[in-house]
This record gives structure tokens, sequence and C-alpha cells, in this order.
């Protein structure tokens, strides 16, 4: 046994590599299978592929483009549920982009002044 709060990072990251090559030799069903033999609390998690295409919240249709514009790659996220024609999926509003928010978050939030902000940017802190 031994205690997370205690051991280094290096010593967390040897286990944790022991670990993980252990797991890769395993499917989700034996590893499941045997951690319920033992008592354990383990349980498989699923990804998308997991889904069967006639899940009602599942299948090709799980995943949406999150319209963010200008962000250099195709941006997936998941649809709400339930999927049907009564209730199309649509995306309501994006995510904002990294960094949109910042002038009103320093001037609105923080009530920097644009002297302040300048100071700031000449100086790398922003």
């Amino acid at each position: 046994m031994w205690d997370a709060a205690t051991i280094t990072q290096e010593e967390s990251d040897t286990r944790n590599s022991y670990i993980a090559k252990f797991l890769m030799t395993k499917t989700k069903a034996e590893l499941y299978e045997e951690a319920t033999k033992r008592g354990s609390s383990w349980a498989p998690c699923a990804t998308f592929e997991d889904v069967p295409p006639e899940c009602p919240t599942g299948g090709p249709g799980l995943l949406g483009d999150s319209g963010a514009p200008g962000a250099g790659r195709d941006h997936q996220v998941p649809r709400s549920t339930p999927q049907g024609k009564e209730m199309p999926w649509r995306i309501q509003r994006r995510a904002p982009l990294v960094g949109e928010h910042n002038g009103e978050v320093y001037e609105e939030e923080l009530g920097l002044g644009k002297d302040e902000l300048a100071v700031l940017k000449a100086n790398g802190v922003i």
C-alpha cells in the first residue's frame, strides 16, 4: 500500500507507467469482470465509439460542430439529448474563443483603465 500524498512525482509517474502498461493488455470487459470478482468499484468508461447507432442518445449524430469561427480545426461537441424530429439539436451560441472576453474582464470586472492596460501589455503581463 502507498500513500499518494507522500510519494514523489517521479515515484508516482513510475507506478502509473506500470499500471498503464498492464491496463493496455486488457479489454474493458476483462477489467470490469475481474474488478467485479474482487469487489472493486471499477467500471468501464464508454467512448463515443461505444455508443450503438440505435441508441436514441448516441450514434452518428452524437457529436455536432461547435460553430466556433476561426478555430483552425474541427471543434466537435456533444449534442444535447434526446434527439428527435420534434426537438432538433442546434447550437444556441458558441463557446468563446480563448481571450475573446479579456477586455470585458479587465475593464468591467477588474476596473482597469486604458492606461493601466497599456502598461500591463508593454510589460508582457497580458
